[in-house]
């Protein structure tokens, strides 16, 4: 079993609001053991409180006013029950399905304590609260393939015991552009196996209006000369890939593709060419 932690940029919009809430059920009506909202979005305090989550209201920030990524898995890990329990993260704009408990077990007989978990997001557009009935419905329809683009990234999980080994650096915030791309990057680079899990469970990510303010995409370059050529990688980039056989028994395949992507002459090309990229046409 898992404990899955979700986080939010305060948008302060009913509708977002919906968004949120639709997210947070669904965590709350799958099979995670715990669900927490890190979040302290005011006016959405009362919504939170009608699901099951455990919800913190004290969140660390730092630029931007985004909570920073140590200590939303660092309040995770301590609700852990052991080191092999795995902390899954999403954003507080995806909907998630039933299924992950089986994932895990079949993550941590593999590869033991040092694997990341990524999955590609399917889009879908919702503008109210939906029951729970209604969002069961939303979140465990497995049959239309991913749509998101490969280099946005609203799901993780890793072993609790785990995420320190990653070195986070004090003060690294989510939301910021390029945070998730990073985060791939670096646990590549810290030797984690990367595995995308698209093929055998299913997110949603809720459509809504983009966030960044004029001028955030220079922080993608920032990144990049920051933080080294670990800046970039994205779902191409797994090492393995999780899929189905004809007899519906999960499968792991090695990706040579992602392999070759994510090794230290992958990064560092892809992390130059899309930081060019942001800094010249994302300003």
């Amino acid at each position: 079993m898992s404990v899955l932690i979700s986080s939010t940029k305060p948008v302060g919009t009913d509708r977002d609001f919906f968004v949120q809430f639709n997210s947070l059920r669904s965590a709350c009506l799958s099979d995670f053991r715990l669900v927490i909202n890190y979040s302290d979005d005011k006016g959405f305090e009362k919504l939170c409180k009608s699901t099951t989550a455990v919800c913190i209201d004290k969140v660390d920030k730092g630029d931007n006013n985004l909570p920073i990524m140590n200590s939303i898995f660092k309040c995770a890990a301590a609700q852990a029950l052991d080191s092999q329990e795995s902390i899954v993260f999403i954003n507080g704009d995806i909907v998630v399905g039933e299924g992950f408990s089986k994932i895990e077990r079949e993550l941590n007989s593999r590869f033991g304590s040092k694997w990341m978990a990524i999955c590609r997001r399917r889009e879908v557009s919702l503008n109210r609260q939906l029951t729970d009935g209604e969002i069961v419905e939303v979140a465990n329809d497995i049959i239309e393939p991913p749509s998101g683009r490969s280099t946005a990234i609203d799901f993780f999980a890793l072993p609790s015991g785990s995420y320190k080994n990653i070195s986070i650096p004090e003060g690294f915030t989510i939301g910021r552009p390029g945070w998730d791309n990073w985060f791939v990057a670096r646990a590549r680079a810290k030797g984690f196996k990367v595995i995308e899990i698209s093929n055998v469970y299913a997110i949603r990510h809720i459509s809504h209006p983009e966030f960044h303010e004029k001028g955030t995409w220079d922080i993608q370059s920032k990144n990049f000369f920051k933080y080294g050529i670990n800046a970039f990688c994205d779902l191409r980039d797994a090492n393995f890939q999780m899929h189905y056989n004809s007899n519906a028994i999960i499968k792991i395949k090695r990706n040579y593709f992602g392999w070759f992507r994510g090794s230290y002459i992958g990064r560092w090309l892809v992390g130059f060419l899309r930081t060019g990229y942001s800094f010249v046409f994302r300003r």
